[in-house]
């Protein structure tokens, strides 16, 4: 079990700043401009979450945290 970070209310929202390319089945492919559920963030360089109805992790580093998001993007996430 990772001692991750997170919000009070447990997951957040993020908007990917870099491609990310998976380098197996437990990572997350993602592309510039998706918006990805963070669940966990392990070190401030890995998280796990969940875009487009696949989950894995990815390089959080490529990640920006978002407050606010357009709801037709929240409706791309899932």
């Amino acid at each position: 079990m990772h001692n991750g970070t997170s919000d009070a209310m447990g997951y957040f929202l993020g908007e990917v700043m870099f491609p990310y390319q998976a380098d197996s089945d437990f990572e997350l492919s993602l592309s510039v401009g998706d918006y990805v559920v963070i669940r966990e963030v392990v070190s401030s360089v890995w998280a796990e979450g969940e875009c487009k109805g696949n989950a894995g992790w990815f390089t959080y580093i490529y990640i920006e945290r978002r407050d606010r998001v357009f709801a037709t993007k929240v409706i791309e996430v899932f």
